[in-house]
Parts: structure tokens; C-alpha cells; sequence
């Protein structure tokens, strides 16, 4: 009933052109969605969906952007990899598209023996949600787009099929207008990437989830900006040697980026380089790190950590903002998202309250218990005190720093002091330590580090 609906307006008397087609199924579950899209026939749903008839009309032949979103109770369990089948050279207008946003897909090219060319001159969008192909055919479609600026794949599953057997996990991309390219290599997903060969020589913005991958950059990229990592680093006995060869390959590869944000499992988990790696981001501006705040399995030690750390200095000379959210180091601790987000208010506000009016007051810590004398004794920092770093000589003037105090000497406070000492130029260190007492927040006893450092530096 749908299909015949759909034509019947498309074939009626001065119809003119279609330029946009957006199609939304909904429903409780993908299975009925799949039913829908095949023309009501349960058993058909393995023919191509009813958007491939519709794409055939020849109103639809100068379709210029096409968007299909399925929202279908949405179940990562599904044990569909894909809703509906499109046959993309021979449905989609190659000569007008220029937006193609396709969800839950299973992309049909024609076999690798197919002689006949199917170039998207005009192909500038291509996003792709949960869709399934071999990944010799994605990587042809891309090949085909070279105008393409902007490409989103997330949660693909690429399929394998016997005649197409060589798809070996490596990923090629041959994008020579690329500006913005967004990656999600979902482990859940079937046959994911296992290495990336990118030629983007204009790309500007990436983006990347998933599982640590072998990245080799085919072209300089000078004009990358910003860069997005959400990397999930899975250390076994025997491989860490291996892991921090591909993990500093990998940001090796992107070493032109003005800023980058990387999230990983623990500071820890950031693997040190060899003595003999020369690893420099030279344009580095902004660095991010953030750290699952509730990482179950990390147990590193301080100076594990504070080494990682330091890894990251020496290769960011010429940064000039850092922030670092850091995981607590004990299950017991969660951070201030979490506990709240458990419902446990009470204590922090009646902390806030006590700090309130100590502030109305105008009570400094000093005017109190002298509860700050227990951050007079807080630890150094092995791996990194002492240490000569050129960024916060000359360049770092804004550190963020954020965790949850556990006690006066955890790794975060000793960061705090490590930072307030040795750098030179910083104009901000701003300290969330989970803590809501004014007496308490150690962004009070910054200040006093910084001027005991100055007065041994002039004895």
C-alpha cells in the first residue's frame, strides 16, 4: 500500500521533479520496520525496500539529497545488520546527489567485475548509521565521490561475502576534497577496521571510536585542526610492546592538529614511547585528555600515570592549553557526574552550605583550623618533578585539571602542585577536585605553591 501510494504521486499528471527525499520509519521494533519497508511482506524482505522502486521513478531521477533515518526501539543486540537493501549505482541519481544520509542499510554495489563506471561528481555529504558492505565496495563508493567533503561512518558492519573474500580489515580511503571525516569502529559491529590507509590531503576535522587501529596517513594533511579520539586500548600479556608501536603511530599520523581531545581508558593506559621515537606535534596548541572516570580493571600507579604524563609534555612543546580529567585510582570513588547521577545530594550540599557561608563570612582558611596545613607536605611527583619541559618554559598558560580528591597526596592534588611550581608562563590553573567545601578546595593553597617556588628560586 505504501510503494503504490508513493508512485501514484510521483506518476501523476505535471508532477515536477523531485529534489529531496527524507524517509523516517519508525516503530517498536526493527523486524516490523523491515516488514514495512519491503511492502508489507513479511517473506520479501530480502528484495530490495520500496525506497529502491521509489528511487527508480523518473521524478525521483534529479534527486539532489536523499536522508533515510530508522528509529525502531533502536536495539544494539539486534541481530539485524541492516533494515532494508539498496542498490546504490542503479537507484541513486550519480549525476545530482549531492547529500546521501542512509541508516540500517545494507549497501548493494555491482560485482568487482562490472565494467561499467558509476562516478557521484557531485557527492559532497555521506553519512552512514549502522549500515552493512564489504568493505572493498565502501571504500569504492568513496572513490567514486571526489568532490565529497564531509564523511560520517558509524557502526558499520562489513559483510563478507565468497567472492569477494580479499577485505583483509584494512580500510582505504582515497579522498582528495575530504574536510570533516568521522569514524565509529564499533567492536560490537561485524568485522570491524583493523587499519586505516587515509589519502585526505585537505581534511580539517577527525574524528575516531573505537579500537585502536593501524593508522597511516597517505598525504601531509597541513591543514588538520581539530582531531577527536575516543580510542578503547585493551592491554594482554605480551602485547604492550605492540599496542604502544600502534597507539603512537596512530597519533603520529595526525601530528600536524592544532587541537586534539583524547579519551582513553586511564592516564595509564597512555603507553610510553621508545627512547628512540621522535614523536613532536609542532602545532599543538589545545590538548584534552579525558579519562573514563569509572574505568573497572585500571590499577596504575602514580608515577605510571605521572610518566604518561610526562610523555605527553615532550611531545607538545609549543602547547598552550591543557586540560586532563582524570580517573579515580579506587572503585570506592566515582565522580561528581556519577554521584550525583546516583542521587547522593545530601552531603554535597550541605557541603556547599558550610562553604557559603565561610564565603559570607569572609573566613579564609587561614582564619580557620589552618585545614590547609595538610596540603604543606603533599608529595612530589616521580617521572615528573624535576623534569625539564620546553612547554612550560615558554608556552602553557591555562591548565584545567579535574578529579575526584580521594586524599591530599592522590595523583591529582600532586599534578595540581607539580603545575603551580614549574610552570613559568601560566596565567590560569583551575582545579575541579570534587570537593565542595571552601575550606577544603585546594585552588586555595595554588597561590601559596607558586609564591614558595618563587621564593626558592630566588634564594
Amino acid at each position: 500500500m505504501l510503494y503504490h501510494d508513493v508512485t501514484a504521486s510521483l506518476r501523476a499528471p505535471g508532477r515536477h521533479p523531485v529534489t529531496k527525499l527524507s524517509v523516517l520509519a519508525t516503530g517498536s521494533e526493527e523486524r516490523r520496520c523491515q516488514e514495512v519497508l519491503a511492502g508489507g511482506d513479511r517473506y520479501s524482505h530480502h528484495e530490495f525496500c520500496v525506497i529502491d522502486g521509489v528511487l527508480f521513478e523518473q521524478a525521483m531521477r534529479r534527486t539532489e539529497e536523499l536522508r533515510v533515518q530508522i528509529d525502531c526501539g533502536n536495539d544494539d543486540r539486534s541481530s539485524l545488520t541492516y533494515v532494508y537493501r539498496l542498490r546504490l549505482i542503479s537507484s541513486i541519481p550519480g549525476d545530482t546527489i549531492r547529500i546521501l544520509e542512509l541508516a540500517s542499510c545494507r549497501i548493494e554495489l555491482p560485482p568487482p567485475d562490472h565494467a561499467a563506471p558509476f562516478p557521484f561528481p557531485r557527492l559532497a555529504v555521506l553519512r552512514l548509521e549502522r549500515c552493512s558492505s564489504p568493505m572493498r565496495d565502501l571504500a569504492t563508493l568513496i572513490s567514486a565521490a571526489p568532490n565529497l567533503a564531509t564523511l560520517h561512518i558509524a557502526r558499520h558492519s562489513f559483510c563478507w561475502y565468497p567472492e569477494r573474500d580479499f577485505d583483509d580489515g584494512r580500510f582505504v580511503l582515497h579522498c582528495p576534497s575530504l574536510t570533516s571525516l568521522t569514524l565509529d569502529n564499533d567492536i560490537t559491529c561485524i568485522e570491524g577496521i583493523r587499519a586505516i590507509d587515509l589519502y585526505a590531503p585537505c581534511i580539517v576535522t577527525f574524528r575516531y571510536t573505537g579500537t585502536l587501529v593501524d593508522l597511516a596517513m597517505k598525504s601531509k594533511a597541513t591543514d588538520l585542526t581539530h582531531v577527536y579520539l575516543n580510542l578503547q586500548i585493551w592491554y594482554s600479556p605480551g602485547e604492550s610492546d605492540a599496542i604502544a608501536s600502534t597507539f603512537w603511530k596512530f597519533l603520529g599520523s595526525l601530528r600536524n592538529t592544532k587541537s586534539l581531545k583524547l579519551n582513553v581508558p586511564a592516564m595509564g593506559s597512555i603507553p610510553l614511547l621508545d627512547n628512540g621515537d621522535n614523536i613532536v606535534f609542532e602545532n599543538l596548541k589545545h590538548l584534552e585528555v579525558e579519562c573514563d572516570p569509572e574505568t573497572d580493571g585500571w590499577h596504575h600507579s602514580k608515577k605510571g600515570s605521572a610518566m604518561s604524563v610526562a610523555t605527553l609534555l615532550r611531545c607538545c612543546p609549543v602547547i598552550h592549553e591543557l586540560k586532563l580529567a582524570l580517573e579515580s585510582t579506587s572503585s570506592k570513588f566515582m565522580s561528581f557526574r556519577s554521584r550525583r547521577a546516583r542521587g547522593r545530594k545530601s552531603l554535597l550540599f550541605t557541603e556547599f552550605n558550610t562553604s557559603r557561608d565561610l564565603f559570607n563570612n569572609r573566613r579564609t582558611m587561614l582564619d580557620d583550623d589552618d585545614e590547609s596545613s595538610e596540603f604543606e607536605e603533599v608529595a612530589d611527583l616521580p617521572g615528573l618533578t624535576g623534569c625539564g619541559f620546553d612547554c612550560l618554559q615558554n608556552h602553557l598558560k591555562r591548565v584545567v585539571l579535574q578529579f575526584q580528591m580521594e586524599d591530599v597526596n592522590c595523583f591529582g592534588v600532586r599534578l595540581a602542585k607539580f603545575f603551580a611550581e614549574t610552570c613559568k608562563v601560566l596565567d590560569v590553573l583551575q582545579v575541579d577536585d570534587g570537593v565542595h567545601n571552601f575550606r577544603r578546595h585546594i585552588n586555595n593553597n595554588v597561590d601559596k605553591w607558586r609564591d614558595n617556588e618563587s621564593e626558592k628560586q630566588k634564594r
